[in-house]
């Protein structure tokens, strides 16, 4: 019989038994010299198991916590770029000025730290774009003083139809013109 055979009868006969079944003394010491074996190798093989599953664990978390940095730094990168094209908006929509206060409003609002405050930015766009734009106003007049300046409010005869059959240039190019008529 071969050696696995010889261990587990060693075992056998040794463990449950406590005495051999046979007289044979080689296979006594060899069912001693297994046992001794097997007692002294199970502490390490389960400390080196252990360590060796202490090295995959790490291994996983510190995969995990590279694609969470990953990820975060990918997030603050398009924040930071959604900010811009928003302040971007925000300086081809309002005069310098205006654009101005309104980003230093929406910053300060979002240093104070609430969850409500990081909606702030698109809803504020939205309000922004939507008719509802004077919602945005309520809290702080943004008005400024300007001297000499005279506003005009016209009414152009057959512009609405003039602007559907025009291309988009011409229409620019008829206000423009006229504008500077009314200046001069």
């Amino acid at each position: 019989p071969g050696l696995l055979h010889k261990m587990q009868r060693c075992r056998g006969e040794l463990v449950l038994f406590n005495s051999p079944l046979d007289s044979n003394p080689e296979d006594e010491q060899l069912c001693v010299a297994l046992m001794e074996w097997t007692e002294w190798i199970w502490p390490p093989l389960i400390v080196g198991l252990a360590g060796v599953a202490l090295v995959v664990v790490s291994f996983i978390i510190e995969r995990a916590n590279r694609r969470a940095f990953f990820t975060k730094c990918c997030l603050d990168a398009l924040n930071r770029k959604q900010r811009k094209d928003q302040e971007d908006l925000l300086y081809s929509i309002f005069p310098k000025d205006v654009a101005c206060q309104l980003i230093q409003k929406q910053s300060s609002q979002k240093k104070e730290g609430t969850a409500k405050d990081e909606l702030k930015i698109s809803q504020s766009l939205d309000i922004l774009l939507s008719s509802s734009s004077t919602a945005l106003f309520r809290q702080k007049t943004v008005a400024q003083m300007h001297q000499n300046v005279t506003i005009l409010f016209t009414d152009t005869v057959g512009f609405t139809a003039m602007s559907q059959t025009c291309l988009p240039y011409e229409v620019m190019h008829f206000l423009h013109n006229l504008f500077l008529g009314f200046d001069s």
